[in-house]
C-alpha cells in the first residue's frame, strides 16, 4: 500500500483536562498554534466477531510525536488487535493507521468525567532479551514505571452470513494484560500474573525486600490497583537499583 503524508491544517489549542490523578503526568504543551504533520497510510479493518479497539471505540485525544510535538484533538483509537493508533479523518469514515514509529504516546479522552487514559510506545527489552516495540496503558511513571497492554488474540475462523454470502472471519478474544515494570535505558521486566508469586519470580534478587515491604503496609496483590500500589512503594523505598 502507497504511504502519504497527511498535512494538518492549522487550529487554536485546547485545554487538556487531566485530572489530579493522572497517572502519566502527560501534560499537552498549550505553546504552539500550530500543529505538525502525521505521517501514515489508509488502514482498512478487518472483519472480526468482535470490536477491535480499546475501550470499543475512538474518541478524541492527543498525539504527542517523538519530535515532543502534539497534535490535539483528533478522533483517535487504539486497535488492540493490530497494536496501532488509528485517526479517523474529519468529516468522513476513512481511517489513518499512523506510522508507530512517529508516535511517543497518545491520550484518549474517553469521557468528559473520566481521567484521560495514556498510552506510551515502548521501545527497548526485557530481562529475556525480548524485544519491547509497542503500546501499552501508563499506570504510572516515576524512577521505577508500571505499563500494562491491553491486545487482542485471533481464536479461529468463523462462517459469516451476512445475507447473500458466506464468508470466513476472525473470531477474536482479548488477552489478559500483561505488565512491565519500566526500568532504566529501556529496560522492562513483564509480569504475566497478578500474584505475589511471580512477582518474586520477576524480581529474585530483591525477594526479602519485597516481602518485608508488602508485609509491612499489609499490601496484597490482586489486581491492578494492587500492582500499582505495589510500585508505588519500590519508588518510595528504592529497593530495586
Amino acid at each position: 500500500m502507497n504511504r502519504f503524508i497527511i498535512v494538518l491544517m492549522l487550529e487554536w489549542p485546547l485545554l487538556f483536562a487531566s485530572g489530579q490523578d493522572d497517572p502519566c503526568n502527560c501534560k499537552v504543551d498549550q505553546r504552539s498554534l500550530f500543529e505538525s504533520v502525521l505521517t501514515g497510510q489508509s488502514f482498512q479493518m478487518k472483519k472480526t466477531s468482535g470490536n477491535q479497539f480499546f475501550h470499543d471505540g475512538s474518541f478524541k485525544g492527543d498525539i504527542i510525536l517523538t519530535s515532543g510535538d502534539t497534535v490535539r484533538n483528533k478522533q483517535i483509537g487504539y486497535n488492540g488487535y493490530e497494536d496501532e493508533l488509528i485517526w479517523t479523518m474529519p468529516g468522513s469514515l476513512r481511517m489513518i493507521e499512523v506510522d508507530k514509529e512517529t508516535v511517543a504516546r497518545f491520550i484518549l479522552h474517553t469521557a468528559d468525567d473520566e481521567i484521560p487514559v495514556a498510552f506510551k510506545h515502548l521501545h527497548g527489552t526485557t530481562s529475556a532479551d525480548r524485544k519491547v516495540d509497542f503500546f501499552a496503558r501508563i499506570l504510572l511513571e516515576d524512577s521505577i514505571s508500571l505499563y500494562a497492554t491491553h491486545n487482542i488474540q485471533f481464536d479461529e475462523k468463523i462462517e459469516h452470513n451476512d445475507g447473500s454470502a458466506v464468508t470466513l472471519i476472525d473470531r477474536i478474544e482479548p488477552i489478559p494484560s500483561v505488565y512491565y515494570l519500566g526500568l532504566n535505558n529501556n529496560n522492562y521486566l513483564e509480569i504475566k500474573h497478578l500474584r505475589k508469586k511471580y512477582l518474586y519470580i520477576t524480581l529474585p534478587d530483591y525477594k526479602d525486600a519485597i516481602r518485608t515491604i508488602l508485609i509491612k503496609h499489609h499490601q496484597p496483590l490482586r489486581n491492578e490497583r494492587d500492582l500499582i500500589r505495589i510500585v508505588q512503594l519500590f519508588n518510595v523505598y528504592k529497593i530495586i537499583k
